[in-house]
């Protein structure tokens, strides 16, 4: 039995199980035979065969047809018809079914019809379903159910594993957008940790309040009991056949079938609801409730013409409301002018445009004016839309200390805010089944907010602490004084909240004082008001005015202290400490007196120069010393240390609330020693820790220090103070002046962006070892005054988005333009297999070969510009129809609808190569950018490049952007231009000269990394002899440093790129190659610069469990790549060492994350196991799937010989060697690995296990610091 196809995440999200793979549509459509088959008992017939399933797919089926019935999905509406009675018989072609089928639904919204051209009658959509797979489907199935399939069906056609395109249906993308409303207002309506989903809340305004099951909402502003109308409430269809009595006389209708009147009851029904009817009209007639008023007159005599529209008859109905100047939920924002509101808009849908035409204009009038209407919203919530607003016959009808009014039951009669506070004994509450609280107290408690005697003695006996505790909660908000009432109103923080990073990273600006310019400390003054305007920005509250305070000396009525006005005197004593803080002192004091970064940079490297961890947490702290109270700082120790470790966070990590309250408790501030509720202290602490991490510390970062990534440091944050930093940047960007920009003055800038789409770019510097990095951001709109106004411009890379997909369109068709280049790893593979087995020649062995690396140097920045316009002109060569798709993606958390360019018959290699699955649908709409439009682009993109650097406005004069989405593009053609104009011509004759074939060499170049490769140490000698002179006409040089050989050469000196490890290897481009026999290896000399620990980014929220383990996964990704697990290429010995090797770095980080996630959380034994055994799962099946999925030529497919019990063994081993040198924190881990190695290392005997495991063949490895 097959194994059940995976149904793809994002079809899944949206179809759940009712999407199959077309194989599995197929033959539900088919269903066997119980009588005799139209086809005479032929042999093929799928309804008559006992395999099914064999009918379909066959041993002799091409691998393009397999693909097809097993990736192939197919959703199934529910309004579709049942399909055709199977006939084996094809009388049409297939693309004439298809044709037809798109010309019968062209005036539809079908996926299927997207891009039809009449005259040619072809389309994206036509080559897809008229191939030769579809052709043989349709021979097996007929013609009648092809035709229903492409007609009725949703039909997603495979692109690669993870990847489809939707080529009949309705347009999922609409569908998407619905799903993620509804994910959104679901989100909204989540209950609280322990409730039940039943008894969610609505929303923080109804909190306190008792919400029925089934509630509505008036306007989204109150949301009250359901069952206020009681039976009076009744669905639209009931009460439209109450307003139409049946007809006792003759009708005026003359006998017209089409009347409500004179049919019996079960026509009536079926006159308003027919079997045709759309589902949103059956669920407006069936969920939508009325209330008729009782003052309201009589309706009219039914009249089913219509001499109006809808949207006219509610203007007029609005209007003459208005003109009444009576209370209407149906007048609420209707503006005059544009005659229209969000009410119209509910009214005016097409379900209520059918209903009019249905019952006529006089009926429609008379229920929009006189009743109450309550549309479905989602669920059981529903939107009033007329009528008078129910919250008002809510006040009215229930007034605090009365009875409940006789349209409301009383079981659902709510107790007054006053009594909500008091401590109510659990017996005297229960839950209702209409998710209903009620609560029944006595008259004595309601009146004096105490329990009765006889409650109290039910109570069991309590200790001192535990009776004073709920003796402090039993005081009701009438015992506080009127300022502390304030608490009651203050929103609860949620505990993962993120602080906010963004506003302290690469910020230039310098100020005077200790914090920003635009703090709001720094406009405010140390009195009473200063204090309340801190206040309310601290704990998000709009009005703090209380009422005059009851109590003197800062004493509550129940010789408490007044918490609100403790704080505000803390609060002024803040602000005046912040205004005189003395910045310089503390600044000499806890950060090193730099010296001139001149004399220093001699002796320093850039990172050197930034200021330690230890050094900016002392920093902070000295400041928060100086300006916050001590009252409000709490344990000092604890405080400091999580401020540390905010501090210490990498570059993409985050800090949640959560993190900055660990260990901080209510007890160690004397500022909450008072009587108050704990929850109350609680949500005060959490809002005061919240506010110091982000308008304290986070500005003081932000005003005294240029906090960046490094170059070499991977994800770790460094610190520059800010004289520092200017003068670092002040001398790169003289030299970038003198070597790749020109200054341009504001006019002359303004005057280049004012004849293009797009404007400048914002230039950020990046520290590296000797001076810095230039990084422009060309993913940023700007902005520019003029003398009209300020004119804001697009993105640089969002124009040039059609320029890329026609150079993308040019590279897939003409790829001999871009020479030997190569854009991943799979290309590499395929061309060193192809090469291998060319140079094998049938044979095992393979002759000796000569290597030869190089690198050019600074490419992207030494590329002449008008060289590389001249190359691009035979590039660009006609105009382009571009087609406009959405790209749907789907994974476990994240669902999104990418719209973006591509070409009509070459769109699917444009599909970003992304892990998680996604969906192409066709737009059906087309642009064309013509030839001179990309060349203007083009040209103004190299040429007049602008750039913002520290407020002035420089041209790059040589080179192109290294941020553009076409860098990696310009530079291949560019290179490839140069190779096949000059280095293979060269080639070529070096190899004439020698009687030897281009088929002896394999030149591949990665953007600017060249590989060259040659049974001909002549052809080699060439080869290095003609880089070492360059090339000037293209400004090209190599690196020469950066030779790399595996022969002698006393040109290059030998120990140029050359590592040893039992045998030679060159690196190349992340990559080793053995010297001798080809065989490759994974680079791991990136992780030597720094400690292991900065690659990562840890996640402590949100479940960090569960993250970790699927982290430990995410790292073997990286390396597990079928270049270094096929067979063709690698030996079994080396194939297991990649494996091993894999697992090691894997281990190493396994390592590091339980370190820093030690400070926050720890596992037990067990679960570490776990996520190990689970990782060596994973790797065994992401090696399979990376291999079988791998794309090379048919003959030469690559082949995976490895067990899963050597991955295992591989994996267990790589983890308690890196575990065993950290032994005093694994102890009981190594045991249990160690157990679990032993059980699988019974049959392990072979050699190539042995080598893969031999340290020495991992020396690289062992030399990471973790």
């Amino acid at each position: 039995m097959t194994q059940r196809r995976r149904v793809p995440e994002v079809l899944w999200k949206l179809f759940q199980n009712r999407s199959r793979t077309l194989a599995e549509t197929l033959l539900s459509f088919i269903p066997p035979a119980t009588l005799q088959c139209r086809c005479n008992a032929t042999p093929d017939c799928i309804r008559c065969t006992s395999d099914r399933t064999s009918f379909l797919l066959r041993d002799d089926d091409p691998s393009d047809y397999r693909n097809l019935l097993n990736n192939c999905f197919v959703f199934v509406p529910e309004n579709a018809p049942s399909p055709p009675l199977f006939d084996h018989n094809s009388l049409l072609l297939q693309i004439e079914i298809v044709r037809r089928t798109i010309e019968m639904m062209l005036s539809s919204s079908n996926v299927i019809c997207t891009g039809y051209d009449k005259l040619t009658r072809s389309s994206i959509v036509v080559e897809s379903l008229t191939s030769s797979s579809w052709s043989l489907l349709k021979k097996r199935v007929g013609d009648g159910l092809m035709f229903h399939l492409l007609k009725y069906c949703s039909i997603f056609m495979p692109l690669n594993r993870r990847k489809h395109h939707q080529v009949a249906g309705i347009a999922i993308d609409g569908l998407c957008w619905n799903y993620l409303k509804r994910k959104s207002s679901r989100k909204n309506q989540q209950p609280s940790p322990g409730v039940p989903k039943r008894y969610s809340k609505a929303d923080s305004v109804s909190m306190n309040s008792d919400i029925p099951e089934s509630s509505v909402s008036c306007y989204g502003e109150c949301i009250v009991d359901g069952k206020m109308f009681q039976n009076r409430a009744r669905t639209l269809s009931e009460t439209l056949l109450s307003l139409i009595p049946p007809g006792t006389v003759q009708c005026r209708c003359k006998g017209s079938p089409d009347c409500i009147r004179c049919g019996s009851d079960g026509e009536r029904m079926s006159f308003l609801l027919r079997e045709d009817d759309p589902s949103e009209y059956r669920e407006l007639l069936n969920n939508c409730f009325v209330v008729v008023s009782d003052n309201g007159p009589s309706p009219p005599l039914f009249d089913h013409n219509t001499r109006y529209s809808q949207i006219e008859i509610v203007q007029r109905t609005i209007e003459m409301i208005l003109c009444e100047n009576t209370k209407n939920v149906i007048c609420i924002g209707y503006d005059k002018h544009k005659r229209s509101s969000v009410v119209l808009e509910a009214l005016t849908s097409p379900s209520w445009s059918l209903l009019l035409k249905r019952v006529g204009d006089g009926l429609m009038f008379h229920l929009l004016k006189y009743c109450s209407i309550f549309i479905p919203v989602n669920g059981k919530k529903h939107h009033q839309v007329a009528g008078v607003a129910i919250n008002d016959l809510k006040h009215t009808s229930e007034p605090h200390n009365q009875q409940p009014s006789s349209g409301v039951c009383e079981r659902y009669h709510k107790a007054d805010s006053v009594s909500m506070d008091i401590d109510i004994p659990e017996s005297s509450v229960r839950f209702h089944e209409d998710s209903t609280i009620h609560v029944e107290l006595s008259q004595h408690t309601q009146e004096k907010g105490v329990l009765s005697h006889a409650d109290q003695s039910r109570k069991r006996a309590r200790s001192h602490d535990d009776k004073r505790k709920r003796k402090q909660r039993r005081f009701s908000v009438n015992s506080l004084c009127s300022c502390c009432s304030v608490w009651k109103s203050l929103q609860k923080v949620p505990t993962q909240n993120q602080i906010n990073k963004r506003p302290m990273l690469y910020k230039l600006e310098r100020t005077s004082s200790i914090l920003p310019a635009k703090h709001i400390i720094n406009s405010l003054r140390p009195n009473i008001s200063g204090a309340n305007a801190l206040f309310k920005d601290i704990f998000g509250l709009t009005d703090v005015y209380p009422a005059q305070c009851s109590h003197s000396n800062d004493t509550c009525a129940v010789k408490t202290p007044c918490l609100y006005h403790s704080l505000h005197k803390q609060l002024q004593i803040l602000i005046r400490k912040a205004i005189k803080c003395p910045r310089l002192k503390i600044l000499n004091k806890h950060i090193l007196d730099q010296n001139s970064i001149e004399d220093e940079s001699s002796q320093k490297s850039n990172q050197d120069l930034s200021c330690s961890k230890h050094q900016v947490t002392s920093f902070i702290w000295a400041v928060c010393m100086n300006i916050i109270p001590r009252e409000l700082l709490g344990n000092f120790r604890i405080l400091r240390k999580n401020i540390s470790k905010f501090i210490g966070l990498r570059i993409h990590e985050k800090f949640s609330l959560h993190q900055c309250m660990y260990k901080l408790k209510t007890s160690e501030f004397s500022l909450l020693s008072g009587n108050y509720e704990w929850g109350t202290k609680r949500n005060f602490l959490q809002r005061w820790i919240y506010w110091i991490f982000s308008s304290v510390i986070v500005p003081l970062l932000q005003a005294n220090f240029y906090i960046t990534e490094s170059e070499h440091g991977k994800s770790q944050v460094f610190y520059y103070e800010k004289s520092v930093w200017e003068k670092l940047t002040r001398n790169s960007i003289t030299s970038l002046k003198d070597k790749c920009y020109n200054l341009v003055s504001v006019d002359s800038a303004k005057k280049i962006i004012s004849s293009r789409r797009f404007g400048f770019s914002r230039v950020r510097f990046r520290p590296k070892a000797t001076g810095v990095r230039p990084l422009a951001n060309l993913g940023s709109s700007s902005r520019l005054k003029f003398s009209h106004g300020v004119q804001q411009f697009m993105p640089v890379n969002f124009v040039l988005k059609d320029l890329h997909a026609v150079l993308k369109d040019v590279q897939l068709r003409t790829p001999e333009k871009l020479g030997s280049s190569v854009f991943s790893y799979n290309e590499v593979h395929k061309n060193l297999r192809t090469f291998l087995s060319r140079v094998k020649n049938g044979s095992n062995t393979l002759p000796h070969v000569y290597i030869v690396v190089a690198d050019v140097q600074k490419a992207y920045d030494s590329i002449n510009q008008d060289k590389l316009l001249h190359v691009m002109k035979d590039v660009i060569v006609d105009d382009h129809l571009l087609h406009q798709t959405h790209q749907i993606i789907a994974s476990n958390r994240h669902f999104q609808v990418c719209p973006y360019l591509s070409l009509c018959k070459q769109f699917r290699p444009y599909v970003q190569n992304r892990s998680s699955h996604s969906i192409i649908v066709d737009q059906g709409r087309s642009i064309k950018a013509t030839k001179d439009e990309l060349h203007f682009n083009l040209e103004q993109h190299v040429k007049k490049n602008l750039l913002l650097i520290d407020r002035s406005f420089y041209q790059q004069k040589i080179g192109i952007p290294q941020g553009s989405i076409l860098s990696s593009l310009l530079c291949s053609f560019y290179f490839g231009n140069m190779e096949n104009t000059k280095l293979i011509p060269f080639l070529e004759k070096v190899a004439r000269s020698e009687s030897l074939n281009n088929s002896d060499f394999m030149l591949l170049r990665l953007i600017d990394d060249f590989l060259f490769i040659s049974t001909s140490k002549k052809l080699a000698l060439g080869f290095l002899s003609r880089l070492e002179r360059g090339f000037h006409e293209y400004n090209c040089n190599m690196n020469k440093e950066k030779f790399g050989l595996n022969f002698d050469c006393d040109e290059i000196k030998s120990q140029s790129n050359r590592l040893y490890f039992g045998n030679k290897f060159i690196r190349w481009s992340g990559l080793f190659i053995n010297c001798k026999t080809l065989e490759v290896q994974a680079d791991y000399t990136v992780y030597l610069d720094g400690h292991l620990r900065s690659t990562l980014t840890v996640r402590f929220h949100s479940n960090p469990g569960q993250h970790f383990k699927k982290k430990i996964c995410d790292y073997l990704r990286p390396k597990c790549h079928a270049i270094f697990y096929d067979s063709n290429i690698n030996s079994p010995a080396v194939i297991r060492l990649n494996i091993h090797q894999a697992f090691l770095l894997c281990a190493m980080k396994f390592h590091c994350y339980v370190c820093d996630l030690s400070g926050i959380c720890s596992f037990d034994a067990r679960y570490y196991l776990d996520i190990i055994c689970n990782s060596l799962r994973y790797m065994y099946r992401l090696m399979k799937r990376r291999v079988y999925s791998s794309r090379i030529d048919p003959g030469l497919r690559p082949i995976l010989k490895v067990k899963k019990s050597d991955v295992e063994w591989l994996g267990l081993t790589a983890y308690v060697e890196v575990l065993k040198r950290k032994q005093s924190r694994y102890r009981e881990l190594l045991h249990l690995l160690e157990l679990e190695l032993e059980s699988k290392s019974g049959s392990i005997e072979s050699t190539d296990l042995k080598f893969a495991v031999d340290k020495l063949n991992s020396s690289v490895l062992w030399r990471i610091k973790y």
